[in-house]
């Protein structure tokens, strides 16, 4: 039945259209795994020799560079010299990966790629990585590799829309060179380490003579690019989405060329993972507010993500710093996240106040497994060793009550405690005891837009397994989970508000008998 299907398809369908059916099919797999998008379209290509040649292109549309299985070189030799033969294959290959290890340099396998890489001319996405953090910078200048020809090669393809780059510590790291290469929209350096080592002319002279079109950046896990100064973000005047862990450096404003006098105009969402200690964050803002000339810094910023982590409040970021630095420069904003450790000194009444009319959005997440680290713990049994803590769950409530956001129709709150905090059942008891007291929190007169309104609490306490009834984990968790189900279900009195719950308790067994 399917060759008499096919042949009678092959026949009633010119090939154009069986062209588009199969592209289609293509398309539709690419979100499937590698080896489901490969096997289908192998059989799709050995169905016919009609769909032998439609097929088949697609098979070549990822191609893998990577030496792990191939040692010698010998595979990746064949597949060159095979691509060369077939030209149409080549220009079929739309992503590469490169996942470059030690052996590499132990093979030729530079120069046996080199021709292939200039019939590669319709690389859209690279993925480069170095295995274990293999580093070239003992070797300055460095030498000629397989993984700085691929991406030399990409960048001035004009092809080139997408790049990751992981793991990478190297001398000579062609940050501005990638940042301006025409075609590229979007970028990810995930645990790289890389300096820019310009003089302020050459920088001059190189940032004036290219246009920086990257439309997003990220920066992944705190090594991310280290020592690059926030001006090589400011040359990107696309910008329309940056994440990742903080922003780095402020020098050098005062040598940004005159076309780039008004960075991040177009920027729409910022995402700080962590909002880095090592950054001077009222320098920055003052070269900001000096560059744009009393105009909004971010004037089309709708989205904000702000991680408060345990390491930012230092001299160079104080809380009371904090409305000027986010907030008195969003007149766009529309949904705004906010979570870690340290969010609950955050003067959150004062921060969205400008922002109120316009913000519809707003998803906090209180992490206070570290902020009770050595202040706030429980005791097993012994009530007069219990230390005095400050009540960080209620005071931060209590100043959540102080909110007034008319535009706001989306609300997420979520209050995570660690062990530290909750030992047994009793601290279970405890916080819903604490929370019960703010019934009706979420409301209409804080909120007269809010149309859904979501919360949670996502506790881990500690399980001390009975000798008689080792197995009784799970009728403990569902116990400690009844109280703080309740105070949840007060929070919203109002029933023309879209309202749900969750709570998340789990359990890790200890013996002490004293408790951390």
């Amino acid at each position: 039945m399917p060759e008499v299907q096919i042949l009678s398809l092959k026949r009633s369908l010119p090939f154009e259209i069986l062209k588009e059916i199969i592209d289609h099919l293509a398309d539709a797999l690419r979100h499937d795994t590698a080896a489901t998008f490969q096997d289908t379209m192998k059989n799709v290509a050995l169905a016919s020799t009609t769909f032998l040649p439609l097929a088949r292109a697609h098979l070549f549309h990822k191609v893998d560079l990577s030496g792990s299985h191939d040692p010698q070189g010998t595979r990746r030799e064949n597949l060159a010299r095979f691509l060369l033969d077939q030209p149409h294959l080549a220009r079929a290959v739309h992503w590469i990966t490169y996942k470059r290890t030690r052996r590499d340099d132990k093979t030729n396998i530079h120069s046996q790629l080199s021709i292939l890489l200039k019939e590669l001319v319709c690389v859209k996405t690279l993925s480069i990585t170095f295995d274990n953090f293999v580093s070239d910078i003992a070797r300055s200048p460095p030498q000629p590799s397989l993984w700085r020809s691929i991406l030399s090669h990409c960048l001035t393809s004009n092809h080139l829309t997408t790049l990751a780059l992981h793991h990478i510590i190297a001398t000579q790291f062609p940050l501005l060179e990638i940042l301006s290469c025409p075609s590229l929209i979007s970028v990810t350096f995930s645990s790289c380490t890389c300096s820019m080592d310009m003089e302020d002319e050459e920088f001059i002279d190189f940032a004036g003579s290219h246009s920086f079109n990257v439309q997003e950046i990220q920066f992944q896990e705190k090594l991310s690019l280290k020592s690059i100064p926030l001006i090589c973000l400011f040359l990107c005047t696309n910008l329309r989405r940056f994440s990742g862990h903080g922003l780095f450096s402020s020098d050098g404003m005062d040598i940004l060329p005159a076309q780039y006098k008004r960075p991040l105009a177009k920027l729409d969402c910022l995402d700080l993972v962590q909002t880095c200690e090592s950054m001077d964050w009222e320098s920055f803002l003052d070269d900001v507010e000096r560059l744009c000339g009393g105009e909004a810094a971010f004037p089309a910023l709708t989205h904000l993500s702000v991680g408060f982590d345990s390491g930012s409040y230092t001299p160079h970021i104080r809380p009371e710093s904090i409305p000027r630095l986010f907030f008195t420069h969003v007149p766009s904003l529309r949904s705004f996240k906010a979570y870690g450790p340290m969010l609950h000194r955050v003067d959150l009444p004062r921060c969205l106040g400008p922002v109120g009319h316009h913000l519809s959005k707003l998803d906090l997440l209180w992490d206070f497994g570290e902020v009770f680290e050595d202040e706030y713990c429980y005791f097993d049994g012994n009530e007069e060793e219990e230390e005095a803590r400050p009540n960080h769950v209620s005071n931060t409530l209590t100043q959540f009550k102080s909110l007034r956001l008319e535009a706001l129709e989306d609300l997420s709150l979520t209050i995570k405690l660690a062990a530290a905090v909750c030992v047994d059942f009793d601290s279970a008891k405890e916080l819903a005891t604490i929370m019960s007291e703010f019934r009706g929190l979420i409301n209409k007169d804080l909120f007269p837009s809010l149309q859904t309104a979501h919360a949670k609490i996502s506790m881990m306490m500690y399980w001390k397994p009975e000798e008689d009834n080792p197995d009784e984990e799970e009728p403990y968790v569902q116990k400690a989970k009844v109280p703080l189900n309740d105070c949840l279900r007060g929070f919203v009195a109002d029933e023309t508000i879209c309202y749900s719950w969750d709570v998340d308790v789990y359990s890790r067994a200890h013996t002490d008998q004293r408790l951390y």
